[in-house]
């Protein structure tokens, strides 16, 4: 952590003491749950009331006693009888009650974050659930609207988050992801790990019907001889670990009790494991919903613009948007007009220097 944050603060030309830090794994959970006020009379909801309301609902008692809550979502309000409202804040009522997605993570894991960011000479401004983040780079209003799927197949995990009309139906994070799939072919095979990733780099695909005959070699280790693969064994391989992935992510929808249906748009699949050749085809052929790849959203600066870097510029995207938030509450003048204008590009030239900082150089990081 501290070559990566030395490296960034190099190429930035800033110094920082404060971090927006991605949170994942499977110790994350979801809940939901519900609060409400009596105003005592009827009066204008302002945004003391909404805020009291999401200091209550951080109060409840959670299911497991060393769990934390990390994320407080709004989904929707009712105020008296009124509701599916999105904003209540300026409305009249006696009462209002608020709808919330509850995201919480093992106070160990916690701990353990925030013990290696301070070994590093920082401190966590806010954590923010990764798949949130990648949502937030990679989905259009539109989507969010109309229902839509997004996946994340990273590293270590695949995340998942569900909206409709807005509102988060559902986060999770299946514990399977890139890595998965590189242990899975240096098992089957019987190679080195580093040669199953080069492997699932280059070669890796979806769907075996699509891969000919085709064979690569592989060396032996000290003098053995030379591994020889079909491309269709690989193919195989990786088939059966991507499908697992998939029927995973159906078991929560389900448990979630969410129809398909409801995901009208479709599905928007980011992360190193978008670049896996053929995964959308399989994608659609399991949940019979249209795919995109979904990529993130920062003008003029192309080095980003990847799946593979889907949660890093959402993390970037989402603590600027915290601090716009702050300032603007904090701050009625704000920025000048010059300073607004500079900022679409201001965050591409961020988000280019810090990914040319920890990656190293402009080429594509490998699926991992």
């Amino acid at each position: 952590i501290k070559k990566v944050v030395q490296a960034v603060k190099e190429k930035v030309g800033e110094d920082f003491k404060e971090v927006f830090v991605g949170i994942a794994g499977d110790h994350i959970r979801t809940m939901k749950s519900s609060e409400y006020l009596n105003l005592g009379e009827s009066r204008l909801i302002t945004k003391e009331d909404i805020a009291l309301l999401e200091e209550n609902i951080r109060k409840i008692r959670l299911p497991n006693d060393g769990d934390k809550i990390l994320e407080v979502i709004p989904q929707d309000y009712k105020v008296d009888e009124n509701t599916g409202i999105k904003d209540p804040v300026g409305m009249l009522g006696e009462m209002v009650e608020g709808n919330f997605h509850i995201v919480t993570g093992r106070v160990q894991s916690i701990n353990t974050i925030n013990k290696c960011v301070k070994n590093a000479g920082l401190e966590i401004k806010r954590l923010i659930l990764e798949p949130l983040a990648s949502a937030y780079a990679t989905l259009t209003e539109e989507e969010k609207e109309g229902g839509v799927l997004m996946i994340d197949i990273g590293g270590g995990t695949s995340d998942i988050v569900v909206y409709k009309n807005f509102k988060i139906m559902d986060t999770a994070i299946i514990p399977f992801g890139g890595v998965s799939v590189t242990k899975d072919l240096e098992k089957i095979l019987k190679i080195l790990n580093r040669q199953a990733e080069e492997i699932k780099t280059k070669y890796a695909s979806c769907l075996p019907s699509m891969e000919k005959t085709d064979v690569i070699k592989v060396q032996g280790i000290e003098g053995r001889k030379e591994k020889v693969f079909s491309l269709k064994e690989i193919a195989f391989i990786i088939n059966a670990r991507i499908i697992e992935i998939f029927k995973f992510i159906n078991i929560e929808l389900k448990e979630a009790n969410i129809d398909l249906e409801e995901i009208g748009i479709g599905i928007v699949l980011t992360g190193g494991g978008a670049q896996l050749k053929y995964i959308d085809r399989l994608l659609e052929s399991f949940f019979g919903k249209e795919v995109r790849i979904g990529y993130p959203k920062v003008k003029g600066a192309d080095i980003v613009n990847k799946p593979q870097y889907a949660t890093a510029v959402g993390l970037i995207m989402a603590g600027s948007s915290y601090l716009d938030e702050n300032i603007q509450e904090t701050e009625n003048e704000g920025k000048t007009e010059n300073e607004e204008k500079k900022e679409p590009g201001f965050l591409a030239k961020i988000a280019g220097l810090i990914t040319e900082a920890v990656v190293g150089s402009k080429e594509d990081m490998k699926i991992n």
